[in-house]
């Protein structure tokens, strides 16, 4: 029979409060058995020996050590060692409770680390809190988190019991048909990334590869918003409001990350790049930005591919034309003169939409004021492609990609400046071996391709839109 993996544990019989009790009583044996202990544990039975009737007398010396034997209040040992001088100093001999308090002093600086470490392990725990959009369930994490650090010195037991909870949210997810019903919010799962201790908790089946898919920075972004929901069956994210357009775990690291490679580069430094991009283009990559954009690109290592959905799109159509066979429709265009975003004038590429609406505005957008005849066709991707993710949204000030978004109305064949550091961009990606670019354009998503060989049509998809 097969070891089963920490993914198929699903319902374990040993729970990550078990195991983190298990840590802190071998750390506890240890400290112990250490010399320190040994050294006050000779001054106590020297104490019982010498002087019996003093026995009774160390009960409340007895009851100053019992905080520092259940290891809860970061100060204990220091109590312990002032209680003892206290209770002790008038009825035990001088040099044994010198003995004894050095002892414990040294037993204090022995634990510190531990104490150490578990108050940055709640620190975190609240840390992450406070950066989240809170939903129901992380409003009574919290709370329960919060008494059993006060009560117990740590958390664990809350954080046992919010996963035990999300498992069985997750487990009753996998049975249910509609997706909105069985989605969970993001945050919720973000949370247990956030976790100091995530890796060894006890988590549904395939979370780990989802949570290990998100970098912290990504999570903690997901937390900090209520729109995104998961869904467990298929293990995506997705807008609320857009259930049907979904990204792995994987897609969404990416795109927060690539959205972050470009986010150095001052306005200054942008302009006088695209200044030189007017000026000379072909000498631009000699510019410290143009080198800076192109090491970039040049070791960034996670890129996307296609979705499984239908990508749209079209082409222009003359009032007394043909339809375009579908041959036409699934190839660059030649001798393409206006200039693209991605494209240089004369260039030739393939740009596709998410949305058939999408593909009707990227006509439209250079049509001026007319509003021409469009035939488009619905594809769908026969192989992967590697794609540097563009496409997502920013809320802090990212220069960068702000140019890489400039709207204009197109002229044909006029050089467009705003196209300028996309078309920098483009060539690098060429260059690298890049096939493609996901971007974000007025409301909805685009891929350029520099080749056009990715899709096969999907029937009844075919389409012309009248003026």
């Amino acid at each position: 029979m097969t070891k089963k993996s920490d993914e198929d544990s699903i319902h374990p019989s040993e729970t990550a409060y078990d195991k983190a009790i298990k840590r802190m009583e071998e750390r506890e044996a240890h400290i112990f058995n250490t010399p320190a202990m040994q050294i006050a544990a000779d001054a106590a039975e020297q104490i019982r020996i010498q002087q019996a009737p003093l026995i009774q007398a160390l009960q409340p010396l007895q009851d100053a050590l019992q905080p520092y034997h259940n290891l809860i209040d970061q100060n204990s040992l220091g109590l312990v060692a002032a209680s003892l001088s206290s209770v002790a100093q008038t009825i035990v001999p001088d040099n044994a409770v010198g003995s004894m308090t050095e002892s414990l002093n040294v037993v204090a600086t022995a634990i510190q680390p531990y104490q150490q470490d578990m108050n940055l392990f709640n620190s975190n725990v609240l840390a992450a809190f406070e950066a989240a959009a809170i939903t129901p369930e992380l409003r009574d994490f919290r709370t329960q988190f919060e008494v059993n650090v006060q009560e117990m010195g740590d958390g664990m037991s809350a954080i046992s019991d919010y996963v035990n909870g999300l498992t069985s949210q997750w487990d009753n997810a996998l049975g249910v048909a509609n997706v909105l019903e069985r989605s969970i919010a993001a945050q919720n799962l973000a949370m247990v990334r956030m976790l100091p201790c995530y890796s060894d908790l006890e988590l549904p089946r395939g979370s780990k590869k989802v949570l290990r898919s998100l970098t912290k920075t990504t999570a903690k972004k997901l937390m900090q918003s209520d729109e995104i929901q998961f869904d467990p069956k298929e293990k995506d994210f997705y807008h609320k409001d857009s259930p049907e357009s979904k990204l792995s775990a994987d897609q969404i690291t990416v795109v927060e990350s690539s959205l972050e490679l470009f986010a150095e580069f001052t306005l200054d430094e942008l302009l006088s790049f695209e200044s030189k991009l007017e000026q000379n283009f072909a000498f631009a990559v000699r510019h410290p930005v143009g080198i800076r954009i192109y090491e970039i690109l040049q070791n960034w290592k996670n890129f996307v591919s296609f979705e499984n959905i239908t990508y749209y799109h079209a082409r222009t159509l003359g009032e007394n034309q043909r339809p375009f066979h579908d041959s036409e429709m699934m190839k660059a265009p030649t001798n393409v003169s206006a200039h693209g975003r991605y494209n240089e004038v004369g260039r030739s590429c393939y740009y596709i939409a998410e949305t058939k609406d999408g593909a009707l505005k990227e006509i439209y957008k250079h049509s001026g004021k007319t509003k021409p005849r469009v035939q488009v066709i619905g594809l769908k991707a026969i192989k992967s492609a590697k794609l540097l993710d563009l496409s997502g949204d920013v809320k802090e000030t990212n220069r960068f990609v702000e140019h890489l978004r400039f709207t204009v109305e197109n002229d044909e064949g006029r050089t467009v400046q705003e196209y300028l550091l996309p078309n920098f961009v483009a060539s690098c990606c060429k260059e690298l071996g890049i096939d493609g670019i996901r971007y974000k354009s007025t409301g909805y998503k685009c891929c350029v391709l520099w080749k056009d060989d990715y899709f096969e049509n999907v029937e009844g998809s075919r389409e012309i839109i009248p003026y």
